[in-house]
């Protein structure tokens, strides 16, 4: 693999949407890109519906539910001292209702019960980025993720920790370690419209209207995530979206293409 890249921002600036349009412009140069967007199942870093176990724990599970043994050992990854296992995505359970529940109580990431302990919680994402690089080797050369080494890291963090804007960059420090030697370019869409473009995005995925308190809070969450990449190691590019999208996968490439000397095959 030739590069990790990521597109960041706050809720509602097109992060999604511009990683689709940054991948898709790569291949139009012949390069082998993908992109791993917010919720998908098969993104190797997000943990999104996954469930953290002790290895105990989990052995437990496979004599409780022997039936569904061959699913669970098929959505795990198993470590040393602990096990993830997967136990849905958006839209689907992956489980009989029973088990499902029990590893949904284990929820390890999104809101979880009984939070880790925050020094696991970056172990276990410094080994997702080491297990994914080791099987990624040659396979791709362009890998794009939609907000998945800022936003989301930083969102858990505060929500889960109370993390400090240090505490955070510590462990995103860490990640960038694991990531080495495949130091990302990060894009961080930024925009003055912060509060009109949340209104927009939450009216075109068909949720409720955007509320004060909702942008006041992407107004501050936008000021930590700045604080904390003046703090990060990264190559970083601020890309400015407030007129559209239309100059910034340009933008996007050029960068690419400066730090590569040269789209080149």
């Amino acid at each position: 693999m030739k590069k990790l890249i990521f597109v960041e921002g706050v809720s509602g600036v097109g992060k999604s949407t511009l990683t689709v349009k940054l991948r898709d412009a790569l291949i139009a140069h012949g390069f082998r890109a993908v992109c791993h967007l917010e919720g998908d199942a098969d993104n190797p870093v997000d943990l999104f519906c996954c469930a953290y176990l002790t290895k105990t724990e989990f052995f437990q599970l496979l004599q409780d539910y022997p039936i569904d043994k061959d699913t669970l050992i098929e959505n795990s990854v198993q470590e040393a001292d602990y096990v993830l296992v997967r136990y849905g995505d958006c839209n689907t359970a992956f489980f009989v209702p029973t088990l499902f529940d029990v590893l949904k109580s284990h929820e390890g990431f999104y809101k979880p019960a009984n939070p880790i302990n925050i020094n696991q919680y970056t172990q276990v994402f410094a080994d997702c980025w080491r297990r994914f690089l080791c099987q990624n080797q040659g396979n791709t050369d362009y890998v794009i993720f939609d907000g998945g080494f800022l936003f989301h890291r930083a969102n858990d963090l505060i929500q889960n920790y109370q993390a400090t804007d240090e505490t955070i960059a510590r462990h995103l420090i860490a990640l960038l370690s694991a990531m080495s030697p495949h130091s990302p370019i990060l894009f961080y869409l930024s925009a003055k419209d912060v509060g009109a473009r949340l209104i927009q995005a939450r009216e075109s995925r068909g949720q409720t209207p955007a509320t004060e308190v909702q942008i006041a809070f992407e107004l501050e969450r936008k000021h930590r995530q700045m604080q904390i990449l003046n703090i990060l190691p990264v190559q970083t590019c601020i890309i400015d979206i407030s007129n559209g999208w239309e100059n910034a996968i340009e933008n996007m490439i050029g960068l690419i293409n400066d730090d590569e000397g040269g789209l080149k095959k």
